[in-house]
């Protein structure tokens, strides 16, 4: 508790758990079928996984959060286990 001696730890901990905390949208999940579909429309060869929007949100984090690039290909393979109904997603509240 650095500099406030009236809080609680309790308090001093979930203020730095509350700085962690980041809102991204991941809208554009729900229209991941369509756009993979419309990318995969008259193509020739092996059809696409994930669409450019996918791609470019990997990026975002990559290169936003400086995120290891394993710990990047362990996020991949969990949204993607998710986006097959494999898995259920349980996130922290």
């Amino acid at each position: 508790m650095p500099g406030n001696k009236s809080s609680s730890w309790h308090d001093y901990n979930e203020s730095l758990i509350e700085r962690g905390r980041i809102l991204i949208d991941v809208s554009f999940l729900k229209s991941a079928n369509v756009e993979i579909k419309k990318m995969n429309d008259s193509k020739v060869g092996a059809p696409f996984q994930y669409g450019d929007s996918y791609i470019q949100f990997i990026a975002f984090l990559k290169i936003g959060f400086k995120i290891p690039y394993r710990t990047v290909q362990g996020i991949v393979h969990v949204d993607y286990q998710i986006m097959l109904g494999l898995r259920k997603c349980i996130l922290p509240i």
